[in-house]
């Protein structure tokens, strides 16, 4: 008993000293308080702070969906991000910029696959500053297994003139393309796939295009240009000739050699940050231009133009949003049909193989959101919707042809090296590869 009374004592001088430690802490420094600051010393910088603002919760789930795609192509994906991680610790991505941002003649392949053209490859030249006074070359050819062939060239001078303090240039561009199971699918928003023909075309065009600035970013481009056009028959083991199921009515110019002389006038404003890559900004031109036939009066057509195009940037530079509006309008009686409007995945309506609506008229709606998935990689996701008609009655909710698709680009400062896209239309799925710089 004698000894549970001093097991008893001495527990209670122990907890007795562990209050009087405990109470002489609290009271020289309280629990949770921060340090003092010097009275001198600058501020605590809020945005270094590990409390998080109180909105960044909400922020997070609500900007959460935009981030779904990324995390989806992230698993595909993740072979080239090895792959640019390699690259970058050899300092590939470095001595590729080193060498066309800093070298005064620079060349790089062109390959491209899908889109109706099937496979094909070629190089293109650059130089900045030829014979040293300012003047910008570019040189491209490709070639595709069919041997259709496309060539061209275009030089930009150093200023010509100065007029009320502003600068007037002149290009001058020659382009050839010789072209091998071209597709027509007949006139009109209701043309069907089931109606498929080829026929070959060679298309040769030179001149010159004068660029002066109004004020701010508004420029306006006076084109002058010859332009010879030459349409012929071809066929392949899946498909006719177009003379074999079209009429000469629908086949407007074929078999002829067509001579044009273009001019017109063409304002555009530019407020982009990057062209390849738009963070943010927008681009709006108009354009009017003469047909004027050579040796006939025939086929003469007047054509409008109107592309309005806007870019937003979301919560970083990287992740955007992109929007265009686009109509083409051609006036004349006789327009060729190789040189109706045309929508396809080049125009782009992604969904649909080259050449597949045709008609005098077209409008277009383009919208796509640009998104980070690795350093150098960005993925997309679009959706377009358009129409060909042939007069203003005929416009109507009728008829509108849809494609949904997206894809990856790899890129370095804003430069896109290659990228691939996948649309569909209710047609197949397209596929269009292309390496090598937007040219």
């Amino acid at each position: 008993m004698a000894m549970l009374r001093h097991s008893v004592k001495k527990l209670a001088i122990c907890v007795a000293l562990l209050i009087f430690c405990g109470n002489f802490a609290h009271a020289s420094s309280p629990p949770l308080s921060p340090s003092p600051q010097p009275e001198s010393g600058p501020d605590l910088d809020p945005e270094v702070t590990m409390t998080p603002p109180k909105s960044y919760g909400a922020k997070k789930i609500v900007l959460f969906p935009l981030e779904v795609p990324a995390y989806v192509l992230r698993g595909v994906t993740y072979p080239f991000l090895e792959l640019s991680r390699l690259m970058e610790r050899n300092r590939v991505p470095e001595k590729i910029a080193k060498y066309y941002l800093h070298s005064n003649v620079v060349f790089f392949p062109i390959i491209q696959a899908g889109g109706g053209d099937g496979f094909g490859g070629g190089f293109a030249m650059q130089a900045r500053n030829l014979f040293h006074r300012g003047y910008k070359l570019m040189l491209y050819y490709e070639i595709f297994t069919d041997f259709d062939q496309r060539t061209a060239i275009a030089l930009s001078t150093p200023p010509l003139v100065h007029i009320a303090d502003q600068p007037l240039t002149m290009h001058f561009g020659a382009k050839f393309r010789d072209k091998n199971n071209a597709h027509f699918f007949g006139v009109g928003a209701d043309s069907q796939q089931i109606g498929e023909a080829n026929f070959a075309y060679d298309r040769f065009g030179v001149g010159i295009d004068f660029d002066y600035p109004i004020i701010g970013e508004l420029n306006v481009h006076i084109p002058l240009a010859l332009s010879i056009s030459d349409t012929k028959q071809d066929s392949d083991n899946n498909h006719p000739s177009v003379q074999q199921i079209y009429t000469p009515s629908e086949l407007v110019g074929f078999e002829q050699n067509l001579k044009y002389f273009v001019f017109g006038i063409v304002l555009g404003h530019d407020t982009r940050d990057f062209k390849d890559m738009p963070t943010r900004g927008g681009l709006q031109r108009f354009a009017f231009l003469r047909n004027q036939g050579l040796g006939t009066q025939q086929f003469n057509f007047n054509e409008y133009r109107l592309d309005i195009r806007q870019y937003f940037s979301l919560h970083t530079p990287r992740h955007v949003i992109s929007l265009r509006n686009s109509w083409v309008i051609q006036q004349g009686d006789n327009v060729p049909f190789n040189l109706l409007t045309v929508l396809d995945i080049n125009s782009p309506l992604r969904g649909f193989t080259s050449g597949r609506f045709r008609d005098r008229n077209s409008v277009l709606f383009n919208a796509e959101y640009r998104f980070p998935v690795w350093d150098y990689i960005d993925g997309t996701l679009f959706v377009d919707t358009g129409r060909v008609f042939h007069d203003f009655g005929d416009l109507s909710f009728n008829d509108w042809r849809y494609s949904v698709g997206g894809g990856i680009q790899f890129f370095y400062r804003h430069d896109i090296f290659f990228r691939l896209q996948a649309g569909y239309g209710g047609e197949g799925v397209k596929m269009l590869f292309k390496f090598g710089p937007a040219l």
